[in-house]
């Protein structure tokens, strides 16, 4: 494909953290052929999915592997992983330290060497950084990622779970020595973000008015949301009623009467709770590319339909930021 992320017109990426687990083989074969013969193209992953189960290591590349080179569809997909998150050593997020920083240069070399393994390609077509360590200088992280480029290992870099005032130095940094920098940002950010309240993971990073303005002053780094569908939550709430989600991390008042305008949001324009979701990013004032992760083949046909439906600001009038 040998496209630039900015380059693919898409209204999600697939993401694949189940990847092995929920599907594989046949049923792998399947989901993610239906997802290029309805016209998606971006597939991320990352190293470490899902090392929390303690089943096999980087299971999800593995998958995908397996698929690219039975298929041989690689050029028809713009490849994503991710490399230097903290080891998880297959005991599950109660279980480890997360805090355990993975991005010196030896150890992003060694996940990038796995992927491309695990994957069976030559090269990743937008390679992340899965987390920040803040005691190495932003600039030598960015040096890491142009020797990996100049080595023909991977196209193009980006962040995930890095806080603006880092990603702001690694920019500079880049355009001081005449590199792109990062293509693109992945961090937490979705309807219901607006009113969460506990993070799961605290190294992760939640999108705010900061992050949002340094997208729309930098518009050559992607955003990237990750949890697009916010892991089901509107969906549940829908079905199964407030009383069985009090202890999920997006309950509030705020999201129940969110649900509620979804709701009717999507008797008015004719359209899934799904497509409304992804439907909100294409709204917003700076681009978004989010991650979508299903393994039903026919919810992935029915996401990729949001990019035939037409929403506008006003649809969402309802979801104001509040940060």
């Amino acid at each position: 494909m040998r496209k630039r992320i900015n380059e693919i017109n898409a209204c999600f990426a697939l993401g694949t953290s189940r990847a092995g687990r929920a599907y594989d083989g046949r049923e792998a074969d399947l989901l993610f052929d239906t997802f290029l013969d309805n016209g998606g193209c971006v597939i991320d992953t990352a190293h470490v999915y899902a090392d929390w189960m303690p089943i096999e290591r980087s299971i999800s590349e593995r998958c995908i592997g397996d698929y690219l080179q039975r298929s041989g569809r690689r050029d028809e997909i713009f490849l994503i992983t991710k490399g230097g998150h903290p080891e998880l050593s297959g005991k599950g997020y109660n279980g480890d330290d997360l805090h355990a920083p993975r991005l010196s240069r030896r150890e992003m070399r060694r996940d990038l060497e796995g992927s491309l393994a695990k994957l069976r390609t030559d090269h990743i077509d937008l390679y992340f950084y899965h987390r920040d360590d803040p005691s190495i200088e932003a600039g030598e992280l960015i040096e890491t990622m142009e020797t990996f480029v100049r080595e023909g290992k991977i196209l193009a870099y980006g962040c995930s779970n890095w806080k603006t005032d880092r990603i702001l130095k690694a920019q500079e940094y880049a355009r001081e020595h005449g590199y792109t920098g990062f293509a693109a940002n992945q961090a937490l950010y979705n309807i219901g973000t607006l009113a969460r309240d506990v993070q799961w993971d605290d190294t992760c990073v939640t999108v705010n008015h900061e992050m949002l303005r340094m997208h729309e002053e930098h518009p050559e780094i992607l955003l990237m949301p990750y949890s697009s569908v916010a892991n089901g939550f509107f969906h549940r709430l829908l079905t199964e009623g407030k009383e069985e989600l009090r202890k999920a991390p997006y309950y509030s008042l705020e999201n129940i009467q969110t649900a509620e305008k979804l709701r009717e949001l999507c008797t008015r324009k004719q359209c899934t709770l799904a497509q409304a979701m992804l439907g909100w990013f294409t709204v917003q004032n700076v681009r978004c590319l989010p991650l979508y992760a299903t393994h039903q083949p026919e919810r992935v046909k029915e996401a990729l339909k949001t990019a035939d439906l037409h929403f506008e600001q006003e649809d969402f009038s309802f979801a104001k930021l509040k940060y």
